[in-house]
């Protein structure tokens, strides 16, 4: 229910007094990520993966236009972390909400993405439509990374002070 708080009057925080409507899109929202059976679960005896759903409930019940996951997967397993966008992705598109996501696995953006954009030391170094297969953008990603393994050469002085 926090995730309505800011819609609802004091009193009703305050006495813990939600509306019947509040009630069902919290029910509402936990079935569609997979999570209505913990709904009385304490977040602290979820994992991981079941923490991330349980986020991403939170944020449909605000009924948001957009919403801004970062590093929405980054300390989960790779299975929960593409279980998790794909949920995400799911609730997006049945409910019209646009998602700005930001993933350091660029296999998981493409799997998941309708864009993707690049960045590379605070630039945009891509940002083209995720078309399945095409290999231009696999060869600008490619190009991205390399061009990273190429400037790390700078640290090798660095390691020749340490070791």
């Amino acid at each position: 229910m926090g995730a309505r708080l800011a819609e609802m009057p004091i009193w009703r925080v305050t006495l813990k007094s939600f509306s019947r409507a509040d009630k069902v899109l919290a029910f509402e929202c936990l079935d569609r990520v997979g999570m209505l059976d913990y709904a009385n679960t304490p977040t602290q005896l979820l994992s991981g993966g079941q923490q991330q759903r349980i986020a991403i409930a939170r944020a449909l019940a605000q009924k948001p236009k957009i919403i801004i996951a970062d590093e929405p997967v980054s300390s989960l397993d790779p299975l929960t972390a593409r279980s998790v966008l794909q949920t995400l992705k799911a609730a997006a598109t049945d409910l019209n909400v646009a998602v700005l996501c930001s993933l350091h696995q660029v296999d998981l953006a493409l799997e998941v993405s309708d864009r993707v954009v690049g960045l590379r030391d605070g630039r945009i170094s891509l940002n083209m439509a995720n078309q399945p297969n095409d290999q231009g953008m696999m060869q600008k990603i490619r190009s991205i990374y390399q061009q990273r393994a190429v400037h790390s050469d700078r640290d090798e002085p660095l390691q020749r002070h340490v070791a």
